[in-house]
Parts: structure tokens; sequence; C-alpha cells
């Protein structure tokens, strides 16, 4: 089997996606370790809120671009379904 060449732009936005995706389950995980021990370390300078928002600037339109560039290449109409419904869960619990 030969599989076909990937077009690079495609391979480095998915290598971005999956890193804002790793990114989140890293601080998903470790935000309530984090903030178990915050104070006891007094350091107060974590804005939640900011944080997420910052977050879904970089998320959102790089996931909406290789979603797009994704399904118009696979022509899989499943795939945008579910992940706009992903990238809309996101948005809504960011905000």
């Amino acid at each position: 089997m030969t599989q076909e060449p990937q077009h690079n732009s495609t391979g480095i936005l998915d290598s971005i996606a999956v890193f804002c995706s790793a990114l989140c389950i890293i601080h998903c995980l470790a935000l309530p370790a984090f903030l178990t021990i915050l104070p006891a370390i007094n350091l107060y300078f974590v804005d939640d809120q900011a944080f997420h928002l910052i977050l879904l600037v970089v998320v959102l339109p790089v996931s909406i671009l290789a979603l797009s560039l994704g399904c118009r290449r696979h022509k899989d109409g499943l795939t945008i379904i579910a992940g706009s419904a992903g990238l809309l869960l996101i948005t809504i619990a960011a905000v």
C-alpha cells in the first residue's frame, strides 16, 4: 500500500492542534492539584479566566482551519459535525 503524501501546511496545522489539545489536557489535569497547593505557596497570580480566553483564541482558529481542510480533503461530513460540536463545547466551557 502506498500512502498519499500529506500536504506540509495540513501536517503543521494538525501538529499545532494536537499540541493545543495536549496543553488543554495538561491544564485540566494539573489545575486541581495546583489550586490545592496554591495557598500553601502564597501565589495568587493565576487568572483562570484570562488563561482560558487566551487558549480559546489560539485553539479556535487553528482547529477550525485544520478541521475544514481535513473535511475538504477527506469528504467526511460526520467529522465536521463532531468537530464543530467539540469546538462549541470548548467555547462554552471557556466563556
